[in-house]
Parts: C-alpha cells; sequence; structure tokens
C-alpha cells in the first residue's frame, strides 16, 4: 500500500502515515468500484438506447403496412425507414 504514497512521501516527509494511508485507501477502493461499475452501466445505456430505437423502427414499420393497400412494402418505402 505505500508504493502508492511513494510520490507524497517524497516531497512531504510523514512521520505517522495512517492519514495517507487511509485517504489513499478511500480513493482506490472510489476509483476501482468506478471501473468495475463503468462496463455494466455502459452495456446497460447502449441495451436501453438499442432497445429504444428497434421499437420506434417496429412502430414506423407498422405504421407504414397499415397505410399501404397491398400490406406489403416496396424498397423505396424500406429505405425511409431509417
Amino acid at each position: 500500500m505505500d508504493i502508492f504514497l511513494a510520490p507524497f512521501t517524497t516531497h512531504v516527509r510523514l512521520s505517522d502515515r495512517l492519514l495517507a494511508r487511509i485517504v489513499s485507501f478511500l480513493f482506490l477502493a472510489m476509483y476501482a468500484n468506478a471501473a468495475w461499475s463503468f462496463p455494466q452501466v455502459m452495456s446497460f445505456m447502449l441495451a436501453t438506447i438499442f432497445t429504444h430505437q428497434y421499437k420506434e423502427l417496429s412502430n414506423s414499420f407498422d405504421k407504414l403496412l397499415a397505410e399501404s393497400n397491398e400490406r406489403r412494402l416496396s424498397d423505396s418505402d424500406i429505405a425511409t425507414l431509417t
């Protein structure tokens, strides 16, 4: 744990390093927690965005099919979905 205190202990002489160890432990624990949760949160956000876009595309596809007389779409209609 003292390896994380090396930049501080070279500039500041401390006789008792307990407070510095506690502060560095809290900082490292917060950093590790953020580094662990960030990929999970990003995956959830991307899944939410893609789900929303898929639902919007599905709704517009259903709307175009309902407005179509033959219940089928031409190539130009499919190009307008996106």
